[in-house]
């Protein structure tokens, strides 16, 4: 197994939902990860930002958007 730091390509991005994604953002920039994307309401409904953990995975965190459908 490699870690995603030795390879030539994105091998995957996982898409997780969460509570609170600014709160969120807030604990995952403390403990050591690279925001990519700083959260941002999204058109299909959903505020996300996008960040890589200190071992090179990237991660899509995302909460809905109140009132969206």
């Amino acid at each position: 197994m490699a870690s995603p730091q030795d390879l030539s390509a994105l091998p995957s991005q996982l898409f997780c939902e969460v509570d609170d994604v600014d709160a969120h953002s807030h604990r995952a920039r403390a403990a050591g990860a690279t925001i990519v994307t700083e959260p941002e309401n999204q058109d299909y409904g959903f505020r996300s930002y996008r960040a890589i953990d200190r071992e090179g995975h990237r991660w899509m965190f995302a909460s809905p958007i109140s009132g969206s459908k």
